[in-house]
């Protein structure tokens, strides 16, 4: 599959940006280290979604490898903080009910009623990733946040939708995946 364009109508195809996680079990970390029979979880890699490359026709294979990186982190980690679905269902409510309304309203643009809900949905999961650390690492590996401010900045529906599309298909990757309910 050749060159797509992103969201923002630029060209891409190049490789997707991955952070380390390591955390307390980096080499020179304080947990144990000196220990000859070291027992510690591998480190483990999340997949951090590069916006460039997401378009129509990748969001949902982004959203399933972000999912599952994500997963794959939190259970190595032992993580305490785990993102439950429910949690991200309530932030996808806030862009569901956006959606709807957009869809009522006629022209490519959206209305400034919408802008303001889509305000109001980034007030919503900046206060939530403060008050959870597993929502705010959902929102900085998948982007949203960032997806969100593009979406607002631009006020074309068009971005709204795969923004609604791919918050979607990242709840229900993460159920697929085995995500806490």
């Amino acid at each position: 599959m050749g060159r797509t364009n992103d969201f923002r109508g630029n060209r891409s195809g190049g490789p997707r940006d991955s952070r380390s996680y390591a955390g307390r079990n980096a080499p020179g970390g304080s947990r144990d280290s000196g220990r000859s029979d070291d027992r510690r979880a591998p480190d483990v890699t999340m997949m951090n979604v590069d916006l460039n490359q997401l378009n129509a026709h990748n969001y949902v294979e982004l959203a399933d490898e972000a999912m599952k990186s994500m997963l794959d982190y939190e259970r190595a980690e032992k993580s305490k903080s785990r993102l439950t679905t429910t949690k991200i269902r309530s932030l996808l409510t806030l862009i569901n009910r956006a959606e709807d309304l957009a869809r009522l309203e006629s022209g490519t643009e959206l209305s400034e009623a919408r802008i303001q809900d889509l305000l109001h949905a980034q007030v919503r999961f900046a206060y939530e990733s403060g008050r959870e650390e597993s929502v705010k690492r959902f929102l900085e590996q998948t982007q949203l946040l960032s997806f969100l401010k593009c979406v607002i900045q631009s006020g074309e529906k068009a971005k709204f939708e795969l923004f609604a599309r791919y918050f979607e298909s990242l709840v229900a990757y993460h159920r697929f995946h085995g995500g806490r309910e």
